[in-house]
């Protein structure tokens, strides 16, 4: 994506530069055109980014618990990262990651990612960092695993649910610190 924008930018750029050496009015006007769609493009992101930079900070600082009570806004912005999480997961085509309670200690199984280890080390880091979050009972557990596999966007499956669950909020952290710098970015 970041090769694609770049890529873009040149075209532009250089279509900019030879219209102008030219003086050539008809492409001038496509540089106008093309140039007002980008800003047009880039303020709709803007917006957009901002709006859901705000829900990201307020539920970035909801325990587990609180993350399977989402409505309105936050819900959508929560169900947008899950349904990642779980795409990421199937288009890797991995496995493991399937959490449980033994006694009152939490624990999971290892993911292991058939396209790519590093995914599968990500995804391990995550969920144990996840893991070691405040508010996991069994109970809002297996709430959260049941809200994703009943969501039928969710493509991890099962095993993807399970994993999402054991590290939603650690990707949600991940993100909402990554946020500023991707709108910076735009």
């Amino acid at each position: 994506l970041e090769e694609a924008s770049g890529i873009v930018i040149i075209i532009v750029s250089l279509l900019g530069c030879s219209a102008t050496s030219k003086q050539n009015r008809c492409l001038l006007s496509i540089f106008l055109v093309v140039i007002g769609a980008l800003f047009a493009l880039l303020c709709v992101a803007a917006i957009a980014s901002t709006i859901y930079m705000s829900n990201l900070n307020k539920i970035s600082d909801m325990n587990f618990n609180q993350l399977n009570t989402l409505t309105g806004s936050d819900k959508g912005t929560y169900d947008f990262i899950r349904e990642s999480y779980g795409t990421t997961y199937n288009t890797s085509r991995c496995s493991g990651g399937e959490c449980r309670f033994i006694g009152p200690a939490f624990g999971c199984t290892a993911i292991t990612c058939e396209a790519s280890s590093s995914v599968a080390n990500t995804l391990n880091d995550w969920l144990a960092e996840g893991i070691k979050a405040q508010g996991i009972t069994q109970q809002s557990f297996s709430t959260c695993v049941s809200l994703a596999t009943s969501d039928a966007s969710f493509e991890g499956g099962q095993s993807g649910a399970s994993a999402w669950c054991g590290s939603s909020t650690r990707v949600i952290g991940l993100i909402n610190g990554w946020s500023l710098g991707m709108l910076i970015g735009l």
